[in-house]
C-alpha cells in the first residue's frame, strides 16, 4: 500500500467513526423528545380544569298506593249474638260472620281487690274485627248472615250458611276445656260450576283492650303445639307473683298498674 492509499483509508476511517457519533448522539436526542412529549401532554390537560357539569335530579314517578279493599256491606238480616257458657269462662259468637266478638273470664277481675259490681270480670272485646271469621270463601262476606241452631247445653252451636252460587259452608264452635274454642268448618260445594279454593283463610281479629293491665296479664298463654300444656298467669313462676286470692280473681296486694 503505498502512501496515497494510507491516506485515503485514514479519511474513510475518520468519516465512519463521525457518522457513527452523529447517528448516536441524533438518535439520543429523539429519544429524549420522544420522552418528554407525553409529560407536556398531561402537564398541558392538567393546567386546563375539565368542563363542570350540572347534575340535575331526575324527579321519582310517584307511586300509586294500593287502594285498601272495600268494606263488606251489612247483611240485611239483623244480628244475632249466641253467648257460649263454660264453667269458668263464656264467648259470644255473632250470627253475622260466625265470629268471637266478646270472651269473658270470670275468674279473674277487672282491677285489683275483690269481685263485685265496680270490679267486673275481665271481658275482651272484638268489636272493630271478630275473631276467627271465614275470609276469601267465593261469595262469601266475611259478615255474611248464618243461621243459627243452638246446642241444649249451652257450649256449642252450629252456623249455617249458603252463597247464591250453591257453596255451603257449616261452622261448628264448642268451648273445651282449659278456656280453648273448638272450630270446626266443613264446606261443600252444591252448585253447578266449579269453585276454587285456596285464597280463603281464618281472620284473627283484632282485641280491644281495656284500661287495666291485669286484662293482660289475665290471658292464659296456650299452647301452640300438639301434646304442650297451657300457661296460667295465676299458677305460672314469673306471674303468680301478681296474682291473689278474692274469689278465685286478682288479689287486693299487688297492683299490675305501671307494669
Amino acid at each position: 500500500m503505498n502512501k496515497q492509499e494510507r491516506v485515503f483509508a485514514i479519511l474513510l476511517g475518520v468519516l465512519l467513526v463521525g457518522w457513527m457519533v452523529y447517528n448516536y448522539r441524533t438518535g439520543v436526542a429523539r429519544a429524549q423528545a420522544r420522552a418528554a412529549a407525553p409529560a407536556e401532554a398531561g402537564e398541558r390537560a392538567a393546567a386546563v380544569p375539565p368542563a363542570e357539569t350540572a347534575l340535575t335530579a331526575v324527579p321519582e314517578a310517584p307511586q300509586a298506593e294500593p287502594e285498601p279493599a272495600p268494606a263488606p256491606a251489612a247483611p240485611l238480616e239483623p244480628e244475632v249474638p249466641v253467648e257460649l257458657v263454660g264453667d269458668e269462662w263464656a264467648v259470644v259468637v255473632s250470627s253475622h260472620g260466625a265470629a268471637v266478638k266478646q270472651v269473658t273470664l270470670n275468674g279473674f277481675t277487672s282491677r285489683p281487690g275483690k269481685p263485685g259490681a265496680d270490679n267486673p270480670p275481665v271481658t275482651m272485646a272484638f268489636d272493630a274485627a271478630p275473631a276467627l271469621a271465614l275470609t276469601g270463601l267465593p261469595g262469601l262476606a266475611a259478615n255474611a248472615s248464618y243461621g243459627v241452631s243452638r246446642d241444649a247445653s249451652g257450649r256449642s252451636a252450629l252456623f249455617k250458611a249458603v252463597t247464591p252460587q250453591g257453596l255451603a259452608v257449616t261452622r261448628r264452635i264448642e268451648l273445651a276445656g282449659a278456656y280453648q274454642v273448638k272450630v270446626t268448618d266443613t264446606v261443600r260445594n252444591a252448585g253447578e260450576s266449579v269453585v276454587t279454593l285456596g285464597t280463603n283463610g281464618v281472620r284473627l281479629g283484632v282485641l280491644t283492650r281495656g284500661v287495666s293491665k291485669n286484662e293482660t296479664l289475665s290471658l292464659d298463654a296456650l299452647p301452640a303445639a300438639l301434646g304442650a300444656k297451657v300457661r296460667y298467669g295465676d299458677k305460672d313462676k314469673e306471674t303468680k307473683g301478681l296474682f291473689g286470692g278474692g274469689g278465685g280473681g286478682c288479689g287486693g296486694a299487688p297492683s299490675a298498674a305501671g307494669m
